[in-house]
């Protein structure tokens, strides 16, 4: 009886090594697998902050779809940072997208604290020379 427990508690023994062995071996393919998942997004959020360094805004672009992107953009880069840290960055990523230089200029002038001013400035001020266009070309017209 004492042999038979003896040999029982010693394949115990031997299925406990082979548990461990097994929790051992998953338990660093999870930390690996993590790491590599963690790298993916560090890799993916460089890759967008990128992007919004070298973005610009495309011909017949809206600025309304320029801040779009913008905003995709910024959520994809800087998801960790604190929401103020980002709405300024935001709006400094959008002025230097804008491709028109005049309405680029003037945007930065006003120093826009968020991407949203920075939107609104940069309509009016595209729509008030537009009209201011229109304006000269019907005097013109007049005369």
């Amino acid at each position: 009886m004492k042999k038979s427990m003896e040999a029982g508690q010693e394949e115990m023994r031997i299925e406990q090594e082979e548990m461990k062995k097994i929790m051992e071996k998953g338990q660093e393919e999870m930390r690996v697998h993590v790491e590599t998942q963690v790298e993916g997004i560090k890799e993916h959020r460089r890759c967008s902050k990128t992007e919004l360094k070298t973005r610009r805004q495309k011909p017949g672009e809206s600025l309304q779809v320029l801040a779009a992107d913008v905003e995709r953009l910024m959520s994809l880069a800087y998801a960790e940072c604190p929401l103020d840290i980002p709405e300024n960055l935001a709006a400094q990523y959008f002025v230097d997208a804008i491709r028109d230089e005049d309405t680029q200029h003037s945007t930065r002038l006003m120093d826009a604290k968020d991407l949203k001013s920075a939107l609104a400035h940069s309509m009016k001020y595209e729509a008030a020379r537009t009209v201011s266009k229109n304006s000269k070309h019907v005097r013109s017209l007049e005369v």
